[in-house]
């Protein structure tokens, strides 16, 4: 192989900084690019390599024709899309002199070898599964005996057994490792020759061996984002109330504050270097169906004062239609597939309950849905920091001010001694979130006017009923107090530029973590 270093190496560096940084591509200069780059490459007559060469440049040009009708209506990030995964459907056979010659089952129908070594002999790749290529139903060709999949594996197993006639040495390789295309299954060839031809005509011997590979597991290092300035100065714009722009008010809100807790580089990754996930999530599921659910609740209480018996009595007549409107409303489009319309019955179930538990407690005063909340937070040394919160639901009960909020995970409410267990301790988001929610409530909306309550509807077991913080007994000051102690000494530990963000130390974490991918953590 002869290639000329200079100027092969100043065109790989004009094709790669073409590909990968022009600011208008284009599909024809692309395939003139790409040709450019194969053809640096010079092989000798004689190399092994020279014909392997020859048919990629002749595939890659099939694959152009191919594409060429429709490069009009493709976008050039799709035009590569298809390119490589056409390209990756080559199968190209060749052999070397004194070597051994590679070669698909057609290419063996006439020859003998002494030495046979088939691989990967996996169910799906031998037989194929390849799914035929005519637009006549599989039913219509079994009924008029045209060809069907049974004939193609039997062309298969006639060339594998015919192949194996002669051969005196014969080895099969597979994997044993899983994947969407069916790897990790031996072929139904081998449990043939096994239970079958092996019995019938057993040979002098059979050796079974096991190949072991050792692999090193490579080193996975910590990931540390130390605080710089720039660091410092974007958390500051997003929650300082000296540096932030009230006009692009971000603040601190309660799923940041468990996200810090949890894992702070968690907290880096989401709200300072905005790296978030682009997977819509298909159908009524995660986040939309508890976005329904809140929709169909602000719904059907909106403009409601006073929620009287004879109004929830009216409601469970309409809760369908409650339902149908606000997943349009939430979701963008009606039900329209069969989970759609199971979690939609879901929802319908929900919602009954919530107004059946809320016909037993009426009549309720209805202070705010969906009430936004702010209140800047003194930090000792650093200021005052926008807290935020968006209540689901507030209302009065029984002379008492009620912080409600509509639950569908798993999270519980918990009995912790101090409140600064809170900070320490991974799983007790909804304490932390009731608490947030309280204060906001206390020091930006009833501001110490009347005692407060704070629980959720766990909507995965609402026969409980309500579950409340403290146990049902009402939030005193002196808890909301230190509190909001332990929060600024937190919060203050954030903006600490000696405390990195760093990844956290319990891999339950890491179990839905987003950003697993990037930590290269397994959850356990």
């Amino acid at each position: 192989m002869h290639v000329d270093s200079n100027e092969s190496m100043d065109n790989e560096i004009n094709f790669f900084s073409l590909m990968l940084h022009s600011t208008e591509p284009s599909i024809i200069m692309d395939k003139e690019h790409i040709f450019s780059l194969l053809s640096q490459f010079a092989f000798k007559e004689d190399e092994w390599i020279l014909p392997l060469h020859h048919h990629l440049l002749q595939y890659i040009r099939q694959v152009f024709a191919i594409l060429e009708n429709h490069e009009k209506e493709l976008s050039n990030e799709n035009w590569w899309e298809l390119f490589i995964a056409e390209l990756g459907l080559a199968r190209i056979p060749f052999s070397v002199a004194d070597g051994i010659p590679v070669m698909g089952f057609l290419e063996t129908r006439i020859l003998d070898f002494e030495h046979v070594y088939i691989a990967p002999l996996n169910e799906g790749s031998l037989p194929s599964v390849a799914a035929s290529k005519s637009l006549i139903p599989y039913s219509l060709r079994k009924a008029y005996h045209l060809p069907c999949m049974e004939e193609q594996d039997a062309v298969t197993a006639y060339h594998f057994y015919r192949l194996l006639q002669r051969a005196k040495h014969i080895r099969f390789y597979y994997t044993t490792n899983l994947s969407d295309q069916g790897a990790g299954e031996k072929s139904r060839y081998l449990y043939q020759l096994q239970h079958e031809l092996l019995e019938k005509c057993p040979p002098k011997s059979v050796i079974y061996e096991q190949q072991e590979s050792v692999v090193n597991p490579s080193v996975v290092e910590p990931i540390v984002i130390q605080k710089s300035e720039a660091i410092l100065m974007k958390l500051k714009e997003n929650i300082s109330v000296e540096f932030g722009d009230a006009e692009k008010f971000v603040g601190l809100s309660a799923s940041a504050l468990n996200s810090y807790i949890a894992c702070s580089l968690r907290f880096y990754f989401d709200q300072l270097a905005s790296i978030r996930s682009d997977d819509e999530v298909e159908g009524l599921t995660a986040g939309n169906f508890g976005n329904v659910l809140h929709k169909a609740m602000e719904l059907a209480y909106a403009d409601q004062e006073i929620i009287s018996r004879d109004y929830i009595a009216s409601l469970l007549k309409q809760v369908d239609g409650i339902v149908d409107q606000a997943v349009q409303l939430a979701y963008g489009k009606p039900a329209h597939t069969g989970h759609d319309f199971l979690m939609k019955k879901v929802l319908v179930a929900l919602v009954t309950k919530i107004f059946e538990f809320d016909l037993e407690s009426s009549p309720i005063q209805l202070k705010g849905l969906e009430q936004k909340l702010k209140w800047a937070l003194p930090v000792p040394g650093h200021g005052d920091v926008w807290l935020k919160g968006i209540i689901d639901r507030l209302d009065f009960h029984d002379e008492d001010l009620r912080i409600l909020d509509y639950k569908t995970g798993r999270d519980t409410i918990k009995k912790v001694d101090t409140s600064s267990l809170l900070f320490e301790e991974t799983d007790l988001k909804l304490n932390v979130q009731l608490l947030l929610y309280t204060l906001l409530v206390r020091k930006a909306y009833d501001k110490g006017a009347h005692p407060l309550k704070a629980g959720i509807f766990k909507l995965r077991s609402f026969e409980d009923g309500i579950d409340w913080l403290n146990e049902g007994e009402r939030i005193k000051d002196d808890q909301l107090n230190d509190f909001q102690n332990a929060l600024s000494l937190k919060i203050a530990e954030l903006f600490n530029p000696n405390i990195p963000f760093v990844q956290t130390n319990d891999l339950k974490q890491c179990t839905y973590c987003d950003y697993k991918g990037l930590c290269s953590r397994q959850a356990t």
